[in-house]
């Protein structure tokens, strides 16, 4: 029987309206029509410790559980709610090939609510996820195409669209994938934070490889190591950062249209002094900014990440093989999971 059964017109009339007046922009699923996951109840949790699998005596800095996802959250919720500060899910991918289980069966392709049902999952384990992160947390999902429009509005809904850090891209192959009309060859890493403003500040940074590293030299035997130079330009227009700069052999320059010098003269000036401009070979160059290999902390992380510099599936199986003797532990394994 429908709900709106038995309604007189004025009732239906006034329901409508307010749907109207509070209709907006975002994801719905058939939560009425599809079964409670089984998984999901209001029992307590209690975890039940091995001390065979343990590793001397407690309390540990780490801590396995082997169970539910969902009543693993739970559990962590009553202990570590508000103080986890990195969490990592690698949910299935609702591929239709027997990755994801619902109450106990699987979800192939041909399910009126496959959809439907993986986003009621994940929506009752996100929520939980939610309450664990602490004022500087973050929470990286990963994903393939198959949902992953899906669950970028989820997360919207459940962490705040403002809340959104980045979408990262991972190239998990490095040989052409043919079965396709366009191969395949990435997945996606979502990433939303607690405090967005806060995470940029706290975030790690990418350390220098040698390929990387090789573009700094010493060509002038400069007592402060190898350096580089870097544009002393940005964009938009600062009154304040449209001075005219004289090179060496009288050249002079303005910054290019669309963009102003980085820095105002006060503080050119001292790089200057401290000779850290670099006007080229000839001393007529547009200036820019010297920067000492022993100055860079790290690279700033982006949303591309190639195989050859995070790896990828290849070599996340031969790693598998070299822990448990067989490739077959994970049917998916990715580098950073």
């Amino acid at each position: 029987m429908s709900q709106y059964e038995g309604l007189d017109r004025e009732t239906l009339v006034r329901l409508l309206e307010k749907r109207d007046r509070e209709r907006q922009l975002g994801l719905v699923w058939e939560r009425d029509e599809i079964d409670a996951d089984n998984a999901i109840n209001d029992d307590f949790v209690g975890l039940t410790l091995d001390p065979a699998l343990s590793h001397g005596e407690g309390p540990w800095d780490n801590l396995i559980i082997e169970g539910d996802n969902y009543d693993a959250l739970r559990a962590l919720r009553m202990t570590h709610a508000g103080r986890i500060r990195c969490i990592y899910i690698d949910p299935p991918y609702n591929t239709g090939n027997k990755d994801f289980v619902y109450n106990d069966r699987f979800i192939d392709k041909t399910h009126r609510f496959r959809h439907s049902l993986w986003l009621e999952f994940m929506y009752r384990r996100l929520l939980l996820a939610r309450e664990l992160l602490a004022d500087d947390g973050v929470i990286f999902v990963s994903i393939d195409d198959n949902e992953i429009f899906r669950l970028g509005m989820l997360m919207d809904r459940i962490f705040g669209q403002e809340k959104h850090v980045a979408t990262c891209v991972w190239q998990k192959r490095y040989s052409r994938e043919n079965r396709g009309a366009i191969g395949d060859a990435h997945e996606y890493l979502l990433v939303y934070a607690t405090d967005p403003a806060r995470f940029k500040e706290s975030r790690g940074r990418i350390p220098l490889e040698a390929k990387q590293a090789s573009s700094y030299r010493n060509p002038n035997n400069d007592p402060n190591g190898p350096w580089q130079s870097i544009s002393m330009t940005a964009q938009g227009y600062r009154p304040n950062q449209m001075y005219e700069i004289v090179a060496p052999n009288g050249t002079r320059h303005l910054p290019p249209e669309g963009r102003c010098w980085s820095t105002v003269e006060a503080e050119y000036l001292k790089l200057r002094e401290a000779d850290r401009i670099y006007f080229g070979k000839d001393g007529d160059g547009v200036p820019r900014i010297v920067r000492y290999l022993s100055e860079v902390e790290g690279l700033t992380p982006w949303t591309w990440w190639p195989h050859d510099e995070v790896g990828h599936t290849d070599e996340a199986r031969k790693e598998i093989q070299s822990i448990f003797g067989t490739q077959t532990i994970f049917d998916t394994p990715s580098r950073f999971a």
